[in-house]
């Protein structure tokens, strides 16, 4: 026989198993419900997009994304991330869903990167049609009820709106009369420490005074009252900056509203440039959770009318990590487990009950006759049963069985003789 290369998952892709799964569908089912519980309903799109749908909507990462060309010529993506997709969901739909949208998802998203994982589950919670910001305020707030209900004792929310530094940089580059794409200014100061970021402003041609404003903004301690004070100096210097202001504070009273606390206003923060449009928010736990914002043109520039968005993603693995990491248990709906070996000549009968015991939620997994006695409880306990039913013989004249039960949780067993199924599985 020639030996065959053994195989493996491609770089970053894993195999999970029955433990792992328990705890990912569990988490799903949670905030599935909390999510149901605000008005939220679940969508699906697929899993390969044209990728018309992340280039239009303005990411500059495809180059870390999983892309091919399919048997027609067109190019293809694995998706990367749930925003775009969802978006061009609505804009396809718009005739038969309504706006306002309450939207929730969850599948595996794909990223081609430096990572342990390359394809990972997200769980995503969207609104489309309502510009205001009680719509940020209630996504956060229905993934705060999902951590607490997990057993999260604390949380930081971070927020931060990305058109106040854009439009601050128009406003400058207009009074100081320079030329400058403003996008790629962003995406360049976000990725320099301060010495080069300094640089970059000098060679663009920036007075002075306007460089020493846009780096008290890059460099803005993370304190609330710093920010707001920076804040308040920025939105006094030009209309669509105070417009953008308002925006923070309107949402600032919403976050109360919601009861949310340990909410901080970052305003330096520039993480989404390429990506968000707006109001931008993070969510931290022992390190961060997820982070969402404002993606109000998508629609628009996948070939729909404009629709306000908002929505915050998170991978479900790296939540299950952090609570992991805490020490906090993810709860698994756990059904009666049994264990049962029959002997050959009972299937008969003993098979037709094995499937009335299925129909009551409990797992039945029935394993071979000739598995070994002393296989059976390591067995059950890594497959977390809860007893173990060996059937030993059964005379088919007198309808008699001998059995030997294996009580798993106490470790009790006995052995016994008896003419009734339901006295077997009965047994204590």
């Amino acid at each position: 026989m020639p030996k065959y290369k053994t195989i493996k998952p491609p770089r970053g892709m894993h195999d999970q198993f029955e433990e792992d799964l328990l705890k990912i569908e569990s988490v799903i089912s949670i905030a599935s419900e909390i999510a149901r519980s605000y008005g939220f309903k679940r969508i699906e799109t697929p899993t390969i997009e044209s990728i018309e749908v992340f280039t239009n909507t303005g990411d500059k990462t495809i180059d870390k994304c999983f892309t091919f060309m399919d048997k027609s010529n067109r190019e293809m993506i694995l998706r990367p991330d749930i925003n775009a997709p969802i978006s061009r969901a609505i804009v396809n739909h718009s005739s038969s869903q309504p706006l306002p949208q309450k939207i929730f998802f969850h599948g595996s998203v794909f990223r081609y990167r430096k990572s342990y994982r390359r394809e990972f589950i997200m769980f995503g919670v969207e609104t489309y049609g309502i510009a205001e910001p009680i719509a940020d305020a209630e996504i956060l707030r229905v993934v705060v009820d999902l951590i607490k209900r997990l057993g999260f004792k604390k949380y930081t929310i971070e927020y931060s709106n990305l058109s106040i530094f854009s439009r601050l940089i128009k406003f400058l580059s207009k009074t100081d009369k320079v030329n400058v794409n403003v996008e790629e200014l962003i995406y360049k100061l976000r990725f320099h420490n301060k010495k080069e970021q300094k640089s970059i402003l000098n060679k663009i041609g920036f007075q002075k005074k306007s460089e020493e404003l846009i780096m008290d903004f890059l460099s803005c301690p993370e304190v609330n009252k710093n920010s707001f004070n920076l804040l308040k100096k920025v939105a006094a210097m030009d209309k669509s900056i105070e417009i953008e202001a308002l925006s923070v504070l309107n949402f600032r009273d919403e976050l109360l509203k919601q009861q949310l606390s340990n909410c901080i206003f970052k305003i330096s923060n520039l993480h989404g440039e390429s990506f968000y449009s707006g109001l931008t928010y993070r969510l931290y736990l022992s390190t961060e959770m997820g982070d969402g914002g404002r993606y109000d043109n998508f629609t628009l520039l996948l070939g729909g009318l404009y629709i306000p968005a908002t929505g915050l993603g998170f991978g479900i693995s790296r939540l299950i990590r952090l609570a992991e990491a805490e020490s906090i248990l993810i709860p698994i709906k756990t059904n009666i487990k049994y264990l049962v070996r029959i002997v050959r000549g009972s299937e008969e009968t003993v098979r037709p009950y094995l499937r009335l015991l299925r129909k009551q939620n409990i797992i039945v997994n029935e394993i071979p006759e000739d598995y070994k006695d002393d296989r059976l409880m390591p067995f059950a306990i890594k497959g977390g049963y809860h007893r173990i039913f060996v059937i030993k013989s059964f005379n088919k004249i007198s309808g008699l069985y001998e059995v030997w039960s294996i009580n798993i949780v106490d470790g009790t067993n006995k052995k016994f003789s008896t003419y009734g199924l339901k006295d077997i599985f009965n047994c204590s």
